[in-house]
């Protein structure tokens, strides 16, 4: 591979290899997930007729 290809290759997912998340980072992101929620009215959960349906199937 060429200097570019290898350049090209580390900006993609493959390139980078896995990402590693400690605690902290985990309730950060937990805590600005449950934010975003609220700020835009987003329910992270089913509704409850939803949720009567399945168990009833």
């Amino acid at each position: 591979m060429s200097d570019s290809d290898d350049q090209a290759y580390a900006g993609t997912a493959e390139g980078q290899g896995p990402v590693r998340v400690d605690e902290e980072l985990a309730r950060h992101l937990e805590n600005k997930r449950e934010e975003l929620f609220e700020e835009f009215e987003i329910r992270d959960e089913f509704p409850p007729a939803v949720l009567s349906e399945a168990e009833a199937r």
